[in-house]
């Protein structure tokens, strides 16, 4: 299965990319605000990598739709949306939270927001809170490396995991897919603002 995996959701780029049997991760990196975005530098990267890629091989794809930049989700939601007309591939969205929950089932993954706001799963559902005491003490977490120094007991993942294991979440299942392919700053995620 030819799979393509996009996440743009923090400051560098990651790809997860299943073809032909093989698993390929790519990251980019790039300060420059203009040239973040840059597809032919992806691609070229790819082509490197993976000589005979092609878009219309692909069975599916899918991205990291948040919780973290809006603005890379949107980016990843309209690119793979126009991939996904021109392959006539399968599209889904996973929640960057149930990327990191997947293979940490009895962790409780956090993410910390731009505004000092923080995005937790608990119960099966997606939460928001502008605390992290709100958070629930109880919990071993996991989260991306060094994201929460606030919280005790967390597991530490790479940025670019989250990717990785969406790959395997769709090489293994796609129920762990959002309902809706949309980016969260468009329709947000069911989270649950707590009081406080």
């Amino acid at each position: 299965m030819n799979i393509l995996v996009i996440d743009l959701t923090k400051d560098t780029h990651y790809l997860a990319i299943n073809y032909n049997n093989k698993k390929h991760y790519f990251s980019f990196h790039n300060e420059e605000r203009d040239k973040k975005n840059d597809w032919i530098e992806k691609i070229n990267k790819i082509k490197d990598e993976i000589p005979d890629f092609s878009f219309e091989n692909l069975d599916s794809a899918a991205y990291a739709a948040g919780p973290g930049s809006y603005t890379g989700a949107r980016l990843a939601y309209t690119f793979l949306d126009t991939i996904k007309l021109v392959a006539n591939c399968d599209f889904y969205a996973f929640s960057n939270l149930s990327a990191l929950k997947w293979n940490n089932d009895s962790l409780t993954p956090v993410i910390k927001g731009n505004k000092n706001d923080y995005f937790y799963a608990a119960n099966e559902k997606e939460m928001y809170c502008k605390n992290f005491k709100e958070i629930p003490e109880n919990h071993d977490f996991v989260s991306y490396s060094s994201e929460i120094p606030e919280l005790n007991n967390v597991k530490k993942l790479e940025e670019s995991e989250i990717a990785s294991n969406i790959l395997e979440m769709m090489l293994d299942s796609v129920e762990n897919a959002l309902e809706s392919n949309y980016p969260n700053y468009i329709k947000e995620l069911d989270y649950k603002k707590i009081d406080g």
